[in-house]
């Protein structure tokens, strides 16, 4: 049975062969091999590996809540909380969304074998501080442009979809490098839209309904922020899939 690009690498890795014995030797990763087999975008959805993901987001998400609501009423000064809302807070969720894709990572794409995560970054150096850095200064410029700042449904959205390029522009650029292509198509695109305007709402509506029970009922300050916080990328993620999966699918084209 024939092994794909991907499935070679890691049948290599496991199986490899010098002169008729196994071989002693790590196998190095070639990023020329950055192809697997591809699922669709509703087994990404229910895979094991997404659903884990969620869950690390949303622990993550929730001791960012936490901590950031304790850190914010500590706070004395207006330069402390200017710093907590503008620097220390979008940087904590560009760091969440960032383990979000790497734990991800390959279903994300659609693919079901591909190089690690950590062979990604080790490829060439700095790459971990750029995609964080490129995400942390997406979190802050994206509010402002006129577009995307108007309608803050598609922040984070667009934020996950770069962080998703550059990661899968590393996993494919020695494979397909003339001919890979970042825009999805107008279909998708507006797909991608809808879902990101509709899950913001379903996010709002429910921070609203939990922040009357927090102050009513449980005595929990800015439960409703700590619920938007946890729910907004399970909630958004879709349009993330649906983005990456379209990226993916051009590794097997």
């Amino acid at each position: 049975q024939p092994v794909r690009p991907v499935g070679r690498y890691l049948h290599q890795a496991r199986f490899g062969f010098q002169g008729g014995r196994p071989a002693q030797t790590e196998p190095t990763f070639e990023p020329s091999t950055a192809t697997g087999s591809y699922v669709s975008i509703a087994e990404v959805l229910v895979s094991p590996q997404l659903a884990g993901a969620f869950l690390g987001y949303a622990v993550l998400s929730v001791l960012g809540a936490l901590a950031g609501a304790r850190l914010h009423a500590s706070l004395e000064s207006d330069a402390g909380h200017w710093l907590w809302q503008h620097v220390y807070a979008p940087q904590l969720r560009a760091a969440s969304l960032l383990i979000f894709l790497f734990m991800a990572y390959p279903t994300l794409y659609g693919l079901t074998d591909a190089p690690s995560v950590v062979q990604l970054l080790k490829a060439e150096e700095g790459r971990f501080g750029h995609i964080l850095g490129v995400t942390f200064v997406l979190s802050l410029a994206l509010p402002m442009l006129p577009v995307i700042g108007a309608i803050p449904a598609l922040v984070l959205p667009v934020q996950g979809a770069v962080a998703a390029a550059l990661l899968f522009h590393w996993l494919a650029e020695s494979t397909h490098p003339d001919s890979l292509s970042y825009w999805p198509g107008a279909g998708v695109a507006l797909g991608m839209l809808v879902l990101s305007v509709a899950a913001y709402g379903l996010a709002g509506q429910a921070a609203r309904l939990t922040e009357h029970l927090g102050h009513r009922v449980l005595d929990v300050v800015d439960l409703g922020n700590l619920v938007l916080e946890t729910l907004l990328l399970l909630l958004q993620a879709p349009a993330i899939v649906l983005y990456a999966t379209v990226l993916g699918r051009q590794l097997n084209a």
